[in-house]
């Protein structure tokens, strides 16, 4: 998962805007998938934000990313 969909499609929770974002996004595997999620998460921790897989079907995710204000 690049950085660049990150932004395009979380823009206003990034901002503040919205408490979170639910999108689809493509990934070779469901390993691949679940290693990006936990990547970003540990990454992310300290600055409230997480994703969370909704759903995967074939190469598609259903992703949900939001602001943990208790973070």
């Amino acid at each position: 998962m690049s950085e660049d969909l990150i932004v395009r499609h979380c823009a206003p929770t990034l901002a503040g805007i919205k408490t979170g974002n639910l999108f689809s996004c493509e990934f070779g595997s469901k390993e691949e998938m679940i290693e990006s999620v936990r990547c970003f998460n540990r990454r992310f921790r300290s600055k409230g934000l997480r994703f969370i897989p909704m759903r995967y079907n074939g190469k598609k995710a259903l992703l949900y990313f939001y602001r943990d204000d208790g973070a």
